[in-house]
């Protein structure tokens, strides 16, 4: 089952950290990596702790995550381990993800691009919509004056997501009415139509 990343784990997610030549040497020494830390490696950024390293990997690398789950899960790629504490823990061989690394997914980064969007695009979502659980609004009856709450909240407790002075805005417009809408969306609507 490929990982999907909670609200909750998001909290732990950080910013990407270029490695060095060095590193990545010492890293690619090791007997083996997990598949988050390969990721991570591969495309020259320092993996983080163990503990958040799957959401992490999930959050900044999605597309890059479920295209390895499909491997993974076909056994083209990586031994599923027992860890304390991880579900989806595979890891292998450093030369065995280089190797992938090369056959399958360089092949297919062209690929990726517009779907990493609506994920963002998804997750900006389900922040609003937390957002708006937690003050007990009624999402499809957002009062009057609300939205700027909503939009600072979201902005404070996910900067990851609204990352742009835009992010909140463009999420906003292209959610409004299907997932959310403010209370008054029906008149004001009905008054430019005419």
């Amino acid at each position: 089952m490929k990982p999907k990343i909670t609200l909750r784990e998001y909290r732990e997610i950080i910013p990407l950290e270029q490695l060095s030549n060095d590193e990545k040497v010492m890293y690619l020494e090791k007997g083996s990596l997990s598949w988050a830390q390969a990721v991570y490696i591969l495309q020259g950024y320092k993996p983080p702790e163990l503990d958040i390293e799957i959401p992490n990997a999930v959050y900044h690398f999605t597309d890059l995550t479920n295209k390895i789950f499909e491997h993974l899960e076909s056994n083209v790629i990586g031994h599923k381990k027992e860890k304390a504490g991880l579900k989806n823990y595979y890891v292998d061989t450093p030369e065995k993800w280089v190797d992938y690394w090369e056959k399958y997914i360089q092949q297919q980064n062209k690929q990726t691009e517009s779907p990493q969007l609506q994920s963002k695009l998804q997750n900006q979502h389900d922040a609003i919509l937390e957002v708006i659980s937690q003050k007990g609004i009624n999402r499809m009856e957002i009062p009057a004056g609300k939205k700027r709450t909503i939009e600072n909240n979201c902005c404070v407790n996910y900067p990851l997501f609204f990352d742009k002075p835009t992010s909140f805005d463009n999420a906003w417009r292209k959610g409004r009415g299907k997932i959310f809408k403010m209370a008054e969306h029906d008149s004001y609507a009905k008054r430019t139509n005419k």
